[in-house]
């Protein structure tokens, strides 16, 4: 199998049933920039409902924003399974290079919004570590936050913002995941666009 840092390894040539009984370090599926989200979404649902959902594995900003869209098209997929999914993203080395999605079920009823959360915007000129310090600064505080990201640049950017939040926050012993939907923005021109937001969740650890 095709093995990585952070302790995940993918079967190579596996096909879904094996991969959704594998072991949890091997249940796993490697998404491309050129990867169909809704197949992928499929393929996660899929592992999902015979156990437990799989981590995703992309390397670079497309990989990524194809993982995270096809995370927010399963969770509609698992609605009427009564069954919801999160983000737990790490790195998968200590160069901090390439990131593991982890999908984790979450109790609860679907979750797209939580009520008085404060939105933080992820632009093309957003510090990922800038961000995180946000996230966890509002988490520390008791208060409820989102992401947002328009394009795969600032989707990924998002993503390594709540990677390295998730890091400022272990002192606390807090940790937190996201549930990755669509959402639309109209921008200053009057435009509207599809947007991605990450609703943060935060738990003692």
């Amino acid at each position: 199998p095709y093995t990585n840092e952070g302790g995940h390894s993918h079967i190579t040539g596996g096909d879904l049933d094996a991969i959704a009984a594998a072991p949890a370090d091997k249940r796993v599926l490697k998404v491309s920039s050129g990867s169909n989200p809704k197949n992928v979404a499929g393929s996660i649902a899929y592992v999902t409902r015979a156990g437990e959902p799989p981590a995703l594995l992309g390397l670079g900003a497309s990989c990524i924003n194809q993982a995270v869209k096809a995370t927010a098209i399963a969770r509609g997929y698992l609605q009427d399974d009564g069954v919801d999914i999160a983000l737990q993203p790490s790195f998968r080395d200590q160069e901090q290079n390439s990131l593991s999605l982890t999908l984790v079920k979450r109790t609860g009823e679907y979750c797209t919004e939580v009520p008085g959360e404060k939105e933080l915007t992820v632009s093309s000129s957003s510090a990922p570590t800038s961000v995180a310090g946000a996230i966890a600064g509002k988490v520390r505080e008791g208060e409820r936050c989102s992401v947002v990201g328009i394009g795969a640049e600032c989707v990924n950017k998002a993503v390594l913002a709540i990677t390295f939040a998730r890091q400022y926050l272990k002192d606390n012993a807090v940790d937190i995941k996201s549930v990755p939907h669509f959402v639309k923005v109209t921008r200053q021109n009057g435009d509207e666009v599809t947007a991605m937001k990450f609703t943060v969740l935060a738990e003692q650890c």
